[in-house]
C-alpha cells in the first residue's frame, strides 16, 4: 500500500482471482452465448422475462462475467488448477444453471423459463460456458498476475508524470554544482 489512502493502493492478491474470474468467465461467455443464440433458445426466455434477445445475451454474458469474478473470489488461488480446472469450471457452470434459469427465474417469474430442447440447450451452453472457463482461467490468472506485478505503482506513476525526463529537481542540481565548484 503506498503512502496515503487517496493515492491509491497496489493490487493485493486477492483482487487478481476475482479480476481473472470475470475476464476470463466474459470470454468463456461468448462461445456459451453464441450456442444459445444459435440454436433459438433465445427467444422464449427474452418474451418471459420481457426483453429483446439481444438485450439478454448481453445481460447473461455480464451475467457470467460477475459469476466467475465470484468464483475467483470464493476459490482463489485454488482456482487456478491446471489439472482440475476444467472440472471445478464445469461445476460452476452447472451451478450457475441450477441457480439462474432454473431456481432463481422460475422463482421470480411462477413459470418454467425455457421448456423441452430449448432448456436443454440452455444447460448445455451453461456446462460449456463452465468447461471453457475453468480451461481459460488459469491462463487469464496468469496474465493478470503478470501484468499487476510488472505494473508501477500509483506513487512511482505520480512521479513519473511530475518528471518524465527522470531528471534530478532543480534545486539539486544547484546544490551538486555548488559543490563541484
Amino acid at each position: 500500500m503506498s503512502g496515503w489512502p487517496f493515492q491509491g493502493s497496489d493490487p493485493g492478491p486477492l483482487q487478481r482471482p476475482r479480476l481473472a474470474g470475470a475476464i476470463a468467465a466474459g470470454i468463456a461467455a461468448i462461445p456459451a452465448a453464441a450456442l444459445v443464440w444459435l440454436t433459438g433458445s433465445a427467444q422464449m426466455p427474452a418474451r418471459v422475462i420481457g426483453v429483446s434477445q439481444p438485450l439478454l445475451v448481453l445481460l447473461s454474458i455480464a451475467g457470467l462475467a460477475i459469476s466467475g469474478g465470484i468464483y475467483g473470489a470464493i476459490f482463489l488461488r485454488a482456482a487456478n488448477d491446471r489439472r482440475g480446472g476444467w472440472l471445478f469450471g464445469l461445476g460452476w457452470g452447472f451451478l450457475t444453471w441450477t441457480l439462474g434459469p432454473i431456481t432463481l427465474f422460475q422463482w421470480l417469474l411462477g413459470r418454467p423459463v425455457a421448456i423441452g430442447r430449448h432448456a436443454a440447450y440452455l444447460l448445455a451452453a451453461h456446462l460449456l460456458w463452465g468447461l471453457l472457463f475453468g480451461v481459460v482461467f488459469p491462463l487469464v490468472q496468469n496474465m493478470v498476475k503478470r501484468t499487476i506485478e510488472n505494473a508501477p505503482s500509483p506513487r512511482e506513476q505520480s512521479l513519473r508524470r511530475r518528471n518524465p525526463d527522470d531528471r534530478p529537481p532543480q534545486r539539486y542540481r544547484r546544490m551538486s554544482t555548488a559543490r563541484e565548484n
